[in-house]
């Protein structure tokens, strides 16, 4: 990252909040600058599908399944790698030190406890952060955000925690 560390917020969906996630470990365990804000939506944070929301929410959503996640780790990773698949598992791992992160997710993803328990981790260890969970309605719902009134209004608070900690930098550069 070239930009001022707080000048810069990341973004990812899906497998891509996985990379946004998985950004944010590299960059710390660089020592490098951090992002002012990570925002999560829907992210697939476990590659293993450890997790309980993977066989109890397997006939509630369908956008995802856990066939559709073993495929993709094998993807990611090149091959059957158990350990590169935890590697690969952003919810697993020391969530010390990272920048703000805002997650928005449906509970009926089968994702769910995964990302339920990486922003309890955060929360926990005092990582600021926000979290808006909806029930009832799909993997990546918020980014329908033009046609769904939850949805607007969801990335609203995102786009509030976001813009909030952009002026707080920038109130502290100039003083």
């Amino acid at each position: 990252l070239e930009q001022p560390r707080k000048s810069v917020v990341l973004l990812g969906s899906g497998a891509g909040g996985n990379v946004a996630f998985s950004a944010l470990l590299r960059l710390r365990s660089q020592g490098t600058y951090m992002p002012a804000a990570t925002v999560l939506i829907s992210p697939v944070l476990d590659l293993s599908n450890a997790f309980e929301s993977v066989e109890k929410n397997r006939d509630k959503d369908f956008v995802q399944n856990p066939e559709g996640i073993e495929f993709m780790a094998r993807m990611a990773l090149g091959g059957e790698d158990e350990e590169g698949v935890e590697l690969a598992s952003p919810a697993f791992h020391d969530h010390i030190a990272l920048a703000p992160v805002a997650y928005v997710w449906d509970k009926n993803e089968i994702t769910s406890d995964a990302v339920a328990y990486s922003w309890d981790a955060a929360r926990k260890i005092g990582v600021r952060n926000m979290h808006v969970q909806r029930e009832g309605l799909f993997h990546q719902y918020a980014l329908y955000f033009d046609l769904l009134p939850e949805a607007a209004m969801d990335m609203q608070k995102v786009k509030d925690f976001s813009l909030n900690l952009l002026q707080s930098h920038e109130e502290n550069n100039e003083k």
